[in-house]
């Protein structure tokens, strides 16, 4: 994976939280704080082995204020507020996790 922060959760399922390099260098520390635990959260919550992820916007959308429930709790609101703050700044391209081209 590059240069990317790389972190295998589950190496038996391939289940991963990968993360580039320019996703790490744009945001803010608090802000990569929240995206950690909202990644953290799909697997607390298990997330992984869940009928919804292949279900409808409605259902994925569940998944992500799941895990954004649990982040809150980890590391605060204002962590979560301000990955969803600089995400939205960036829109689409950071949001998939891919570098500009």
């Amino acid at each position: 994976f590059g240069d990317g922060l790389y972190w295998s959760s589950n190496g038996s399922d391939g289940a991963d939280v990968v993360l580039n390099i320019y996703l790490i260098n744009s945001l803010s520390d608090e802000a990569l704080k929240g995206v950690l635990a909202h990644e953290l959260g799909h697997f607390a919550r298990g997330h992984l082995y869940d009928d919804r992820l292949i279900g409808n916007d409605s259902e994925k959308m569940e998944l992500q204020n799941e895990a954004d429930e649990w982040a809150v709790n980890v590391v605060g609101k204002n962590a979560v507020v301000s990955y969803h703050r600089e995400l939205k700044r960036f829109g689409r391209r950071v949001s998939n996790l891919t570098a500009p081209k």
